[in-house]
């Protein structure tokens, strides 16, 4: 069954309400978005990435096709933060975070042969154009960078 998200309730289930007690409805409304703004929207996948990014859209086309709910996160506008990159590289390792086709990414030079993956931490918080994109965040933990993957693990992976 699939869950709602934070949005479906308060565009249509507060006003459902407003009806009978427009107040309620106010309040639920309010109350919805504060606890999506604390606790995050946990029951949809997060997309991290660049909207203009080829990768990113086939990775949309193939989540809307699947039916798969996801929020998308615009990591130019809404850069996420080094503790979040520092967890994203404790599951998933720094190598494959790294988006090697990028101009960044030549940029920097041989010295990054070496870095640690404290340094490649450092390195994505200060250039989110060194993250492969998408990067996949389920219930909080990175599950998936790139889009690459085989069909089946997709589907395990973004729609289990």
């Amino acid at each position: 069954m699939p869950r709602a998200k934070a949005s479906v309730l308060t565009n249509e289930v507060a006003p459902a309400l407003d009806g009978r007690s427009e107040r309620f409805g106010t309040l639920l409304k309010a109350r919805i978005n504060f606890l999506v703004k604390v606790f995050g929207n946990a029951m949809t996948l997060q997309v991290y990435g660049i909207p203009n990014c080829g990768t990113c859209k086939k990775a949309f086309s193939w989540l809307e096709t699947n039916n798969v709910d996801y929020e998308f996160i615009d990591t130019k506008t809404a850069p996420p933060s080094r503790d979040m990159i520092a967890n994203w590289v404790a599951t998933l390792g720094s190598k494959p975070m790294r988006n090697t086709s990028g101009q960044a990414y030549r940029a920097i030079g041989e010295e990054k042969k070496s870095w640690s993956e404290e340094q490649w931490v450092e390195a994505f918080a200060e250039n989110v154009m060194l993250l492969k994109r998408p990067l996949f965040v389920k219930d909080g933990k990175a599950v998936l960078v790139g889009f690459r993957a085989k069909e089946d693990v997709l589907q395990t992976t973004l729609n289990g």
